[in-house]
């Protein structure tokens, strides 16, 4: 009994050695440091991964910080680690053991700036971001870099003139409360997470050599513009990172901010393209939200700018708020992306794109009483027309100017389609007028009229908003010939089109929406007017230039002030399954 009991005496004291020689062996050891860095709020951390044997002192010893900022960091009450635990450790640069050297036979090597990211970087040496990357492996591609970080450029694959030039394009956040690397979001809705994970604030592009732009009255000769632009990016709630999981590098763009997030994509590849023709863009963005009293802060921050040309804000609130407390009334300000303005067309430098309802309906009285004559117009009434009783009635005084027009109510009917039938006409075409933007009315009706489409010749008229619909079958489109009033259209097989998908590929590795074609429009007009014609913008608004790649732009000035688009494409389905665009007179 006594010789068991020395034995297991024995046993626990060597395996009580045994753990603390491991113990020992793991704080002394040497821990690689992570080269996962990232920037959260301007600061820069590692991101370090627990593996076994790890203590939290070992780690600590590593990176060369104190275990109370570890714990702090992490609201850590105890020493206590688990397995694989993700832990945010304080960025420290590390001392340089030899003199940094500028460049050498094979790269140069570009210390980081404030806000800085490879994209930003690979842009300003003319290369791509994966060829960057390839050279820079121990960096991710969307993730912010520590400040003072070295990245190596390849000297054979740039233009060697370039780092000779001015620095980087500089990238900070304006109106908020840190700083943020402003890169535009990568593949899809990913927004580069550098300071507040929110899109640039400041950018500036020159062209390589700025190109001579034509002679005349009145023209800037430095082919520069101040851009002032105002979109609720709600900023303020960025970064939204998953626990404990060391995907920092990115955040889900919210809902309510992806189709503002996608007008600055393409703002974005406007200012490029402008860049491309010699202009200089000094695009600055201000994250408006939804909130006037912000917007009176930030109405300031413009008015020190004093920019050629201000787009934005999108809300009508928030946008009567800044044309109040612009200083300078002779500055345009562009209202981008609402139709229903109510009386901003009071103020003589407020600039509506979105055509307004009135003058939607305008255009097409125009349209259908040029062919009353000899077609037989009927208006379909559903009861959903318009999005208010102010709306019906424009719409109902308009379309009755129309010679000829009759009125079928379309829910009164026991039989709707034997009605409508009785008021069809052989011999001549059936322009079936339907302007409800109310999806639901469209897709039970259209397929309904189609079965009609074989015995009479029909044609369908419709609101901008049908090209949006994704319950129709845009089969029955073509089937009845429909035609659709809309300010813009996308013609993907164009050359304008496939070059700006091909940039959107290059620059943001996704799909671009409708949203960004518009903003590219917008941009390439008011942008380069503005370049031009500095102290004139606002008079020339409307006599220069009109139609771009995607959109009609005809700008009018309204009677109690300011200016409205009232161009129009009528894009017709034709039953021959062609897209053909018409221009309204």
């Amino acid at each position: 009994m006594n010789e068991i009991l020395k034995f297991m005496r024995r046993f626990v004291i060597v395996f009580f050695l045994c753990w603390l020689a491991m113990e020992v062996s793991a704080q002394g050891g040497a821990i690689p440091k992570s080269e996962d860095v990232v920037v959260i709020r301007g600061k820069s951390y590692y991101l370090h991964t627990v593996e076994a044997g790890q203590t939290l002192y070992s780690i600590c010893k590593a990176y060369g910080v104190t275990v109370d900022e570890v714990k702090q960091l992490n609201d850590k009450t105890d020493n206590a680690l688990s397995l694989y635990e993700v832990l945010k450790i304080p960025f420290v640069e590390p001392a340089r053991e030899v003199p940094f050297v500028q460049r050498d036979d094979k790269y140069y090597y570009h210390q980081v700036q404030k806000g800085e990211t490879l994209y930003s970087i690979a842009r300003h040496y003319g290369m791509k971001p994966r060829r960057l990357l390839k050279h820079n492996p121990d960096y991710k591609g969307s993730t912010p870099l520590s400040v003072g970080a070295v990245v190596r450029v390849p000297l054979s694959e740039i233009d060697q003139q370039a780092l000779v030039q001015v620095a980087p394009v500089e990238v900070k956040v304006e109106g908020a409360d840190d700083g943020g690397t402003g890169e535009p979001a990568l593949g899809g809705e990913d927004v580069a997470a550098g300071g507040d994970g929110v899109p640039v604030d400041t950018l500036s592009l020159a062209g390589e050599g700025a190109l001579p732009l034509p002679g005349g009255e009145g023209m800037r000769q430095d082919s520069s513009v101040r851009v002032a632009l105002l979109l609720p990016l709600f900023a303020g709630e960025y970064p939204v990172y998953q626990d404990s999981l060391p995907e920092f590098q990115s955040v889900k763009i919210a809902p309510k901010a992806a189709q503002f997030v996608a007008f600055y994509e393409g703002m974005l590849l406007a200012a490029d393209s402008l860049k491309n023709k010699g202009y200089r863009v000094d695009l600055h963005v201000f994250d408006t939200e939804r909130s006037t009293q912000r917007v009176h802060l930030l109405a300031e921050e413009v008015n020190r700018l004093h920019p050629d040309v201000v787009i934005g804000p999108v809300y009508e609130s928030t946008y009567k708020v800044l044309l109040e407390k612009l200083a300078d009334k002779r500055i345009p300000v562009v209202y981008p992306l609402s139709s229903r303005g109510g009386n901003i067309a009071a103020y003589p430098n407020a600039i509506q794109v979105n055509p307004s309802f009135k003058t939607l309906v305008d255009a097409m009285t125009r349209w259908l009483s040029l062919r009353a004559a000899e077609a037989n117009v009927i208006n379909i009434r559903t009861g959903n027309e318009g999005a208010d009783d102010t709306e019906r009635r424009i719409l109902q005084e308009g379309l009755a100017q129309v010679p000829g027009m009759r009125i079928f109510m379309w829910g009164m009917e026991a039989a709707p389609l034997d009605s409508l039938r009785s008021m069809l006409l052989p011999d001549r075409e059936n322009i079936l007028v339907m302007p409800t933007d109310k999806e639901a009315d469209v897709s039970n009706i259209l397929p309904l009229v189609s079965a009609l489409s074989g015995d009479y010749p029909i044609s369908v008229v419709g609101l901008p908003d049908w090209q949006k619909f994704t319950s129709v079958d845009h089969e029955t489109y073509y089937k009845l010939n429909t035609r659709v009033f809309s300010y813009n259209h996308v013609d993907y097989a164009s050359e304008a089109g496939k070059r700006l998908v091909d940039n959107y590929h290059k620059y943001f590795y996704g799909e671009p929406v409708g949203l960004v074609f518009r903003a590219y429009d917008m941009g390439m007009y008011f942008m380069e007017l503005a370049a031009r014609y500095p102290s004139r913008t606002l008079e020339m608004i409307g006599t220069d230039g009109g139609e771009q790649d995607f959109s009609l732009f005809r700008f009018a000035t309204l009677p109690q002030g300011g200016k409205e688009n009232s161009g129009f494409y009528i894009i017709q389905y034709s039953s021959d399954y062609q897209v053909r665009i018409e221009r309204l007179p």
